[in-house]
């Protein structure tokens, strides 16, 4: 006697189909909030690094890198490094921990070096003539790291401007950064700030030259971080992020030392005395993000109250 197998019906097909993608939609998106945790997490990680190693950078110097940019000497030198005027404190803080040319730091001649050869070269347009110089091992783990140029990095959305990109000028500049690992089709570079122990300020300030600088210099990651996305031109407090200078002493406010960052002499910024770190976090804006409350996911080295 032949025994007949009951094939699915369509209802049922449709009924198992149903089902499945309910389980996919509850599952992937818990996969990708997963995934996104596990990479923040490296990325904190690795700021503890560079963190470490710009410590360690200090213990062997006596002073943290700068992270002005000096881009009048780079056009110094022979042959002229014409990225120069677009390189930023991110641009500084690679070179300081590993070299254009990933072999160390180097103390008598920094950011004197070829851009293509890393070969130290001695300042001025009349003393092209290389020079050796001692050499400091980094203490990065470069195969931890993301590493790049902004050259092909795009923002997520066009900004005020109608620009999908850092700028003009970073077609042109090739000079390395460090980059997270958030967002891998669009990585975001980890800015730097040196802070200046000789000033006392939190602010700059409105109009400049009026009083002493400030101890964080917005300037020196400006090229980056005024590159921001359109926001709802309907909001009062529209564009409030690291693209405008006033927020910027807002973000880094430390409110411990008093409120008022506009009014209060003795208010001071987090870590006054050593450095901050930036790194955009999952939504790729360094600062609050309008588009989410106004929400700060930013991975830094310093804890905000």
């Amino acid at each position: 006697m032949n025994t007949r197998h009951k094939a699915f019906s369509v209802v049922e097909l449709l009924t198992v189909i149903t089902i499945i993608s309910l389980l996919l939609g509850l599952t992937i998106p818990a996969l990708q909030t997963a995934r996104m945790r596990m990479r923040v997490t490296a990325e904190r990680a690795n700021l503890r690094m560079i963190d470490f190693a710009l410590e360690k950078f200090a213990d062997e110097l006596g002073f943290y890198p700068p992270s002005t940019p000096r881009p009048q000497l780079r056009m110094m030198q022979q042959p002229p490094d014409v990225n120069a005027s677009w390189d930023q404190g991110a641009h500084i803080l690679y070179e300081s921990l590993l070299g254009l040319d990933n072999l160390g730091y180097q103390k008598d001649h920094f950011y004197y070096t070829h851009p293509m050869t890393g070969q130290p070269l001695a300042p001025g347009p009349s003393s092209p003539i290389p020079v050796a110089t001692k050499r400091y091992e980094h203490n990065i783990q470069t195969e931890s790291i993301h590493i790049g140029n902004l050259i092909d990095i795009t923002i997520p959305v066009p900004d005020t401007y109608g620009n999908r990109g850092w700028g003009p000028g970073w077609s042109l500049n090739d000079n390395p950064v460090f980059l997270d690992k958030l967002d891998v089709d669009n990585p975001r570079p980890i800015l730097y700030y040196r802070a200046n122990k000789n000033r006392t300020l939190l602010r700059d300030p409105t109009p400049p030259g009026d009083a002493i600088e400030p101890i964080y210099e917005y300037r020196d990651n400006e090229r980056i971080t005024r590159y921001s996305p359109a926001f709802d031109p309907g909001k009062p407090d529209n564009g409030q992020n690291l693209s405008a200078r006033e927020y910027f002493f807002q973000y880094i406010h430390d409110p411990q030392t008093g409120g008022g960052v506009f009014t209060n002499a003795d208010a001071r910024p987090y870590r006054k005395d050593s450095f901050i770190l930036i790194g955009a976090g999952p939504d790729g804006m360094f600062g609050p993000n309008p588009r989410d409350n106004y929400r700060i996911d930013d991975i830094t080295n310093f804890e905000r109250r």
